[in-house]
């Protein structure tokens, strides 16, 4: 694509790709871990925005409404059904597919500016505050 034809939402993530290269190749020679930058552009109608703890999260609702979803969802609900915990490949693999991408960056970054590094414990913590905050239901 041309940048003379990119809107001005293209031409940020593209600039903000090109600051994470770069930011990548610098942490790399430099023997430390990258700085990445999120930046999100503007809300499309499936999108939905959930507010934790001061920061904004933006939720793509076309991966909850998948079939794929419901799958994983009809598994991991299996085992509540019995009454035991689900693996934690299970939790997850659901989790991975529900905040891939851009969200679960953005969990990342907020932990490790945080933390000063990625806590499993922290970000499953804000992931699940999250899966409340959508509204899932049977």
């Amino acid at each position: 694509m041309n940048i003379e034809d990119m809107t001005p939402e293209q031409l940020r993530e593209y600039a903000t790709a090109k600051e994470n290269q770069r930011e990548s190749i610098t942490a790399r020679y430099m023997d430390r871990e990258p700085n990445f930058k999120v930046v999100q552009g503007c809300k499309e109608p499936y999108e939905k925005d959930i507010e934790f703890e001061g920061e904004t999260y933006r939720i793509d609702m076309r991966r909850i409404k998948s079939r794929e979803f419901i799958r994983m969802f009809g598994k991991f609900q299996k085992y509540a059904n019995e009454g035991k915990d689900a693996p934690v490949s299970d939790a997850l693999a659901l989790y991975d597919f529900v905040f891939g991408g851009k969200v679960d960056d953005k969990v990342c970054a907020v932990v490790k500016a945080k933390m000063g590094y990625e806590d499993f414990e922290e970000i499953m913590r804000i992931e699940n505050a999250l899966f409340e905050g959508i509204e899932v239901k049977n």
